[in-house]
């Protein structure tokens, strides 16, 4: 039953650097033996790790981030036991950071109480990837991922485990079910109303469904209706249409953020408006011109021509109307007339573009009063 226990540690904190915490976990040679993943020099291991996240320079406070995994006291695991866990896992979860392993089997607590140490593992992974040259994000799926995958390893190797998170969520409260005061004390006595039985239909939809299309198959199935609004889903019931609700209220499971991760299927959510307005009215034009049969045995190269040639007529038409370019080319010449004659009124002209000497001898003289007369 390995635990895993995560640390992270930032700038200007406690072990800063991989200098100060190599020289705590390596203090006295206590350490059993160390592993590294991804780098070049294992005797110097902190000063490459330190070096290597200066080189990028990225934003952050978080310099690096230290595992502690713990087999269960039941398990008797062996230093090589554990080394094998350690070095799984960490292979399996960062193959593109650096990574160092190193083993203890002293324990400060039990050795006071005269018992031997458990052997665990500190594994030690650079902040930066490198192999997208960014900063390692650690999300709230990404901590379930990694417990569930020591489980998976331990289980393997024959030595205990405990359940993943996903039984775990199984059991929630009734902050993270959304249900109101009324419906908490509706489940007090024992009624079920319609949220509840949405909600428990919906729940189970999710479970039985792979894809969102599937999702909204199960639930039509139990006469629930899914309609998208903004980027949200709502629910209702067909026999009441009154029964609405967002799903996201209901369990938070069940957002559009949520469905979309769990299904890997983007939410087609329509956002483009006056757009798509624009091209149902361009479909519908194409498809008169195709009754009328002005694309009888064209291809398609020719319909996107007439597609183009169409859109291209409507811009054209619409310029005209609103009269645009022939008043931009009316005025033009007539403000070049007015901004010269201003000009010349306050003496001051913008010089000819000229690099003869006639040229600059003109230019000498519009800048000043008139032309020099010779004597």
């Amino acid at each position: 039953m390995p635990i895993v226990k995560a640390q992270t540690f930032h700038k200007g904190g406690h072990h800063a650097s991989c200098r100060e915490r190599r020289a705590y976990l390596e203090r006295d040679c206590r350490h059993i033996c160390r592993d590294t993943i991804n780098v070049v020099r294992p005797d110097s291991w902190d000063k490459e790790l330190d070096a290597s996240r200066a080189s990028y320079a990225l934003r952050g406070d978080v310099t690096y981030r230290e595992y502690v995994i713990s087999p269960s006291e039941g398990d008797r695991a062996t230093a090589v036991q554990m080394r094998e866990l350690a070095w799984k896992w960490a292979e399996r979860n960062f193959p593109e950071n650096e990574v160092v392993i190193v083993l203890h089997d002293d324990n400060r607590g039990r050795a006071q109480h005269g018992e031997d140490g458990i052997v665990h593992a500190h594994v030690i992974v650079n902040s930066i990837d490198l192999e997208r040259g960014r900063k390692m994000n650690v999300s709230n799926e990404r901590v379930r991922e990694l417990h569930n995958s020591a489980q998976e390893i331990a289980g393997r190797m024959g030595l205990s485990r405990i359940e993943d998170y996903r039984v775990g969520e199984r059991l929630r409260s009734h902050q993270e079910r959304r249900m109101t005061h009324a419906e908490r004390q509706m489940e007090i006595r024992g009624a079920d109303g319609w949220k509840a039985v949405m909600r428990d239909m919906a729940l189970q939809a999710r479970e039985q469904s792979g894809t969102l299309r599937e999702f909204q198959g199960c639930l039509r199935m139990a006469d629930i209706d899914m309609e998208v609004r903004k980027n949200r889903i709502y629910l209702v019931d067909r026999d009441n249409r009154d029964h609405a609700v967002r799903a996201d209220r209901l369990d938070r499971s069940l957002s559009a953020k949520e469905l979309s991760r769990v299904f890997a299927d983007s939410l087609k959510v329509d956002q483009r408006g006056k757009e798509r307005i624009r091209e149902k009215r361009l479909a519908t034009e194409l498809r008169r011109e195709i009754e009328r049969g002005r694309l009888e045995g064209q291809g398609d190269a020719r319909r996107n021509e007439l597609v183009a040639e169409m859109r291209r007529d409507k811009a054209i038409s619409r310029k005209q109307e609103r009269g645009k370019p022939q008043r931009a080319k009316e005025r033009t010449p007539k403000r070049a007339e007015e901004k010269q004659a201003h000009a010349l009124n306050r003496g001051k002209i913008l010089p000819e573009i000229s690099r003869g000497p006639e040229g600059l001898r003109q230019e000498r003289e519009l800048k000043h009063e008139g032309p020099r007369h010779e004597r």
